[in-house]
């Protein structure tokens, strides 16, 4: 019992630890450049780099030729009529002023790179820097074909339009920027759709694999071996592989991504510390860094139940956001957590369930869904507890057909918040209580423990 109470608090520290991709995750233009001064402008009369103004407005439906872009390690195409006038290079960031055809308003354009974001669910965290720290501002997310923020505003009597084009490239977060006059910007996003799709840049994977490491790729997982591992690691890939199963089972297969989900095993916890000293502030042997993509692991005896279910619990963390791209709703994400930790030990789906669990439930009085987040900072345990039987009682219970609505949706969107909000917050509070503990009392299966090591 002492061992699964450790689950708990490490399911609730690893919430605490990754609830944010960013705390500073809102960029904003406040100076928007004057319009230039006027003189006709002919198509093809000067070379775009040495333009001032812009070229005539485009005919509706042309087609319009593309120029390539390479500033290294970057390239991408964009229309031949738009003029960039290059401001500035940093490592992180290409900034262009910019003439859009027809328009007497200069705006910008922006290439930036950043780190620990997923391109599916960082317009939703842009957007909400922008509500909470620039309220006289519009946003609004428009998720496909690339995910994007669009934000707008008034100054001196016209309307303009920011907005972010997130993409990722081994790992490594990127997004176009753009800042236009908004009767601008229809054309615009169309254009940079196109753009995004030609981006291309030479960068490695995002942490690097560190030199030296023996590395296997087996299915989705890239296996980067220390050479001071001499222990079979069989146990350890069996235990990725069965809870890669059993999630696939409840959640479908992940997203194509250019970047493997990596597995570095060390020999000690220590050793492991010394790439990510988050490693070193655990209380297992495993950490899940999820938004890198990464699992820190070392090898166990296959007789070892409990590394085994710690183990899936890490997984099920690096799946989860592999799938969904956010940790949000952040009692659904942790109560899928310790479902996985929990089928691991008795090798079985749910409701077959672990009597050390499953004893769990003796000691809760659930909260309403709208308490958790204030549970979890007061109760962690408990709020971890709570999570995990609602969404056992999710998955099979009366509501199931709701939480999978709410699951298509999330893994469509990204937007775990926005989708609880569509599928789940129409349950009552009292309801879902009374389902979760109906399901517990009557579908679970108790399964008395085999192993104890």
């Amino acid at each position: 019992m002492a061992r699964l109470l450790g689950l708990l608090l490490v399911c609730a520290g690893l919430a605490l630890a990754q609830e944010k991709q960013d705390d500073d995750s809102g960029i904003s233009v406040d100076e928007v450049p004057e319009g230039p001064e006027q003189e006709e402008a002919k198509p093809g009369s000067k070379p775009a780099e040495q333009r001032t103004t812009a070229f005539p407005a485009r005919e509706p439906g042309k087609k319009v030729e593309t120029v390539e872009v390479r500033k290294k390690p970057y390239s991408f195409s964009v229309p031949a009529d738009w003029v960039l006038l290059e401001e500035r290079i940093t490592n992180d960031e290409i900034y262009f002023e910019l003439l859009l055809p027809g328009s007497s308003k200069r705006g910008g354009f922006w290439l930036v790179r950043r780190e620990r974001a997923d391109p599916r669910s960082w317009p939703y965290y842009q957007a909400e820097w922008f509500r909470k720290e620039r309220p006289d501002r519009k946003v609004e997310v428009r998720p496909s074909p690339c995910p994007r923020a669009i934000v707008r505003w008034v100054q001196e009597g016209t309307e303009w339009i920011e907005a972010y084009f997130c993409l990722s490239a081994k790992n490594n977060f990127f997004f176009f920027q753009i800042s236009c006059a908004a009767a601008d910007f229809p054309q615009a996003e169309a254009d940079l759709l196109a753009t995004v799709r030609t981006f291309k840049a030479e960068v490695e994977l995002w942490p690097p694999i560190p030199k030296g490491y023996e590395t296997t790729q087996e299915g989705i997982w890239l296996v980067a071996k220390a050479p001071a591992v001499t222990a079979s690691i069989a146990p350890l890939m069996k235990t990725l592989k069965d809870t890669e199963k059993r999630f696939r089972r409840e959640h479908g297969p992940l997203p194509k991504s250019d970047a493997p989900l990596v597995v570095l095993v060390h020999a000690s916890k220590a050793q492991g510390a010394k790439i990510d000293p988050a490693v070193g502030d655990r209380t297992i042997d495993f950490h899940a860094d999820s938004w890198a993509r990464r699992i820190f692991a070392i090898p166990f005896p296959k007789e070892n139940m409990d590394q085994a279910t710690m183990l899936a619990g890490e997984v099920a963390d690096l799946l989860f956001l592999a799938k969904y791209g956010d940790t949000r709703p952040a009692w659904i994400w942790v109560g899928e957590v310790v479902a996985a930790s929990a089928e691991c030990r008795t090798g079985k789906p749910l409701p077959s369930l672990d009597e050390g669990y499953l004893a769990w439930y003796s000691t809760i009085k659930f909260h309403g869904v709208s308490e958790l987040e204030a549970l979890r900072k007061s109760d962690a345990e408990t709020w971890s507890r709570e999570s995990f039987f609602y969404v056992a009682a999710l998955r099979e219970g009366k509501y199931r057909k709701q939480y999978k609505a709410f699951l298509a949706d999330y893994a469509e969107t990204a937007d775990g918040l926005g989708a609880f909000e569509r599928h789940l917050a129409t349950i009552g509070e009292a309801d879902l209580i009374e389902a979760t503990d109906n399901y517990i009392r009557t579908r679970i299966k108790e399964e008395k423990r085999k192993h104890d090591h």
